[in-house]
């Protein structure tokens, strides 16, 4: 750990030179989803590579790694939140024998407890987050010069029971999936089921769209390999942006993942940082650390 942190000290998330030397470190080395049996990275690392892909501006191109990050991240909010209820339990177990927490103890966890019981808005947050960085990039990608070869395995990956035209169903042993779709609520998994018919109207939308737009030109005399020009008088980008909006905004989507990664900061800092003598946390530094297969 101190070497990670000698590594990001006085670096800067949008210091872009530095932080894509960190960034490829931790995609090639840390975190990539064939090395999820591995001790997650400390939190304060993981929390710095998002902000590394949220600023300056948010890279959608690296959305699937930015997924499995967040993931890891409510893992250690889990972590905390169980390890304060169990604390709290243990204080009760004391009595009146002066072993227990203290009174601005006792108080400091349950005040984070109730902001972070597990079916709280930050879990809520963090799905709302995952859901919508995966149709943002669907979006993304529908316009860009790559979306025939990325954009089916995207979907796949995203949302894998779905069945769309051109591609196989598939269910992924859950060790195989991306850590976001693994132990989903049976809301939470119809959230992501709800979420992919969406992503496959927008499909469908698209392409009559297309299919219109393309015969228009084409009684114009176009040329068809001008139908997806970038010029001033005509482009392609333009028009699919302003007949299909992004799904989210991604000044609204960033600021939402920060409120979240401070939230999450705050619970861990609290157990680590003092709020609670280390004595009166029991068992702390096995319950704190993390292997991503907790998650």
């Amino acid at each position: 750990m101190d070497t990670l942190k000698q590594l990001v000290s006085g670096i800067q998330p949008t210091n872009q030179s530095g932080t894509e030397i960190i960034y490829s470190f931790t995609t090639q080395s840390i975190v990539p989803a064939e090395h999820l049996d591995v001790e997650s990275p400390p939190l304060f690392f993981l929390c710095y590579n998002v902000r590394c892909i949220l600023h300056p501006d948010l890279s959608l191109n690296h959305t699937p790694h930015l997924l499995d990050l967040l993931a890891q991240i409510e893992g250690f909010r889990q972590k905390c939140v169980n390890q304060i209820e169990k604390t709290l339990q243990w204080d009760q177990e004391q009595g009146d024998s002066g072993d227990g927490l203290s009174h601005a103890e006792r108080k400091s966890l349950n005040r984070l407890l109730s902001k972070h019981k597990k079916e709280s808005k930050w879990r809520n947050l963090y799905r709302f987050i995952s859901l919508s960085l995966c149709r943002l990039h669907i979006h993304d990608l529908w316009s860009s010069e790559d979306s025939s070869h990325t954009l089916p395995k995207v979907i796949q990956t995203y949302f894998p029971s779905m069945v769309f035209a051109g591609a196989r169903r598939r269910r992924d042993a859950p060790s195989k999936e991306r850590l976001f779709l693994r132990d989903l609520t049976e809301a939470e998994s119809e959230q992501v089921t709800m979420a992919g018919a969406a992503s496959k109207q927008f499909f469908k939308d698209v392409g009559a769209w297309e299919a219109s737009r393309k015969d228009f030109w084409s009684q114009t005399g176009l040329p068809e390999n001008l139908f997806y020009a970038e010029t001033e008088f005509l482009s392609y980008k333009r028009e699919f942006n302003a007949r299909f909006p992004p799904p989210a905004d991604e000044t609204q989507l960033v600021a939402g993942i920060e409120r979240y990664l401070s939230a999450v900061e705050e619970i861990y800092a609290s157990l680590e940082g003092g709020d609670v003598s280390e004595q009166k946390l029991p068992r702390r530094s096995a319950s704190v650390q993390m292997k991503v297969e907790d998650i």
